[in-house]
């Protein structure tokens, strides 16, 4: 009796760990199933993103043929910047604040008669600082203070340039600071759309010249990219200034501004 039920529990032993043995294997089975889901969604992604499609793009462009072309075109400006101001020293920071606005004042009064609007005048810099005296035993000594006023000042008329600048110094006399002149074209649009023709016809041409030359045939555009480069030209300006009673006008020459666009384009070769 007791040896049968001993080799009833060898059976019953056995069939359990068998059971427990496919248990684990169905398990792992199908843990590696689900693995291979995930990574099969994951390649499918990636394919989407990274297939082919966009690697035949990359090939073709990285074995196309590509040329920089440039085309330039000459604008007269239509608009001048002026930054001007005035720049007193005195010994108390009160009277040369005093004296800076009363010059400020009468520049302001003379930018009034040449119909300049609000949105073409605005103060560019401010600025108070104190006057040292280095060589001083004791050490850096106050002397005085500098009060510096600038507005840039946008100019429509190319023609009251030269007058303008003459007032300027008659009224501001020893106060007077003209900085520099900017002249630029503001309405650019119809300029740049040239450039943009002239430098896609420049780069074909090279495209061609190329194509030639290696015995290759030019085909489609694959790419086009753009830069733009303005080129101003510095303002001629005499170095005297007319005196208050002279005829003569300060001579301001604004010459003629270089529009220019680079493009890089890439072409099939067959």
């Amino acid at each position: 009796m007791v040896d049968f039920r001993l080799s009833l529990a060898v059976v019953i032993g056995i069939v359990l760990s068998s059971v427990i043995m496919i248990s684990a294997i169905f398990a792992i089975n199908s843990n590696d199933t689900n693995r291979v889901s995930i990574t099969d969604l994951y390649t499918s992604a990636n394919t989407g993103l990274y297939g082919s499609n966009n690697s035949d793009l990359g090939t073709s462009a990285d074995t196309g043929l590509t040329v920089t072309g440039i085309g330039i075109v000459g604008a007269d400006p239509d608009v001048v910047e002026i930054n001007l101001g005035v720049e007193v020293i005195a010994k108390t920071v009160e009277n040369a604040n005093k004296k800076a606005s009363l010059s400020m004042s009468h520049l302001q009064k003379v930018i009034g008669q040449y119909n300049i609007e609000d949105n073409d005048l605005k103060t560019s810099h401010f600025n108070v600082s104190p006057q040292y005296n280095y060589r001083n035993e004791s050490g850096p000594e106050i002397i005085g203070f500098r009060v510096t006023n600038t507005i840039t000042v946008k100019f429509r008329d190319m023609e009251e340039i030269g007058s303008f600048i003459d007032d300027a110094v008659s009224i501001g006399g020893n106060n007077i600071r003209i900085n520099n002149i900017h002249f630029k074209v503001e309405n650019s649009d119809s300029y740049l759309d040239l450039a943009r023709k002239l430098a896609i016809e420049n780069a074909r041409n090279k495209a061609e010249l190329f194509a030639d030359a290696a015995k290759v045939e030019l085909g489609s555009v694959i790419r086009i990219s753009e830069s733009s480069n303005f080129v101003s030209p510095m303002p001629r300006m005499s170095l005297e200034m007319a005196s208050p009673s002279s005829s003569s006008v300060t001579p301001i020459s604004p010459g003629q501004q270089d529009i220019s666009i680079q493009v890089s384009v890439t072409f099939e070769i067959r």
